[in-house]
């Protein structure tokens, strides 16, 4: 599996962010802002679930929205701390995607000999 496109988004990313008055920020201050992303993508799935505040079709957007607020600020992160997210998504995928919950709900997923 490849994720074509991740490489050139972080670098958009990165030069996007240069030009923000947070362009400096800190990764942790970047990854406090992960915290509020998701936080905002939570209250759109939450409200939907609850069928408050809105419709599920608005709320559905609103996820939508938020879904790419965090996988942007993602990137932000990989770029505050100095490395390449496409990478880092791929080795990880290549070490959860042979979990199997449903026959060892024990460890971390992997079968035994595998």
């Amino acid at each position: 599996m490849t994720l074509s496109g991740i490489s050139e988004m972080q670098d958009e990313v990165e030069e996007w962010n240069s030009r923000q008055p947070w362009a400096n920020d800190s990764p942790a201050v970047v990854a406090l802002g992960l915290g509020e992303e998701c936080g905002e993508l939570q209250r759109a799935v939450l409200k939907m679930h609850q069928g408050i505040r809105g419709t599920e079709e608005e709320w559905m957007m609103e996820a939508e929205k938020e879904l790419g607020d965090v996988f942007i600020k993602l990137l932000a992160i990989a770029n505050s701390l100095g490395f390449d997210a496409r990478g880092a998504i791929e080795r990880r995928w290549e070490s959860v995607r042979q979990r199997n919950w449903s026959t060892d709900r024990i460890g971390h997923g992997i079968e035994k000999g595998a």
